[in-house]
Formats: C-alpha cells, structure tokens, sequence
C-alpha cells in the first residue's frame, strides 16, 4: 500500500498528518537537575542546562 505525501514546512509528510501546536499536544517544563548531576558515560547524554529567567 502506498502513502500519499504532501509538503509541509518540514519537507515531505504523509498527508493523513496534521499541523498541532506542541503546547496543545504536550505540558512542557523544566526538570530538577542541572549539569553538576550528570553521569559521566550514562545511558542518556545530558543535553539541556535548566536556566532562571528574569521577570
């Protein structure tokens, strides 16, 4: 069975899917844990450094 494509912004999609805003797929937020609690050589590289925005 072929799947039909249609472009997208992110090039070629198959066209049964659609565009969602992520925030109204998914609750995003920041974890508990910075870069001095990383594992050397863990199961998972860590990627992302939590950070304090100003107000």
């Amino acid at each position: 069975m072929s799947i039909g494509y249609k472009q997208s912004q992110l090039n070629e999609i198959p066209k049964e899917w659609n565009k969602s805003i992520i925030g109204n797929e998914a609750d995003i937020c920041t974890g508990g844990k910075d870069t001095q609690d990383k594992v050397e050589g863990g199961e998972y590289p860590f990627l992302f450094v939590q950070i304090q925005l100003k107000e």
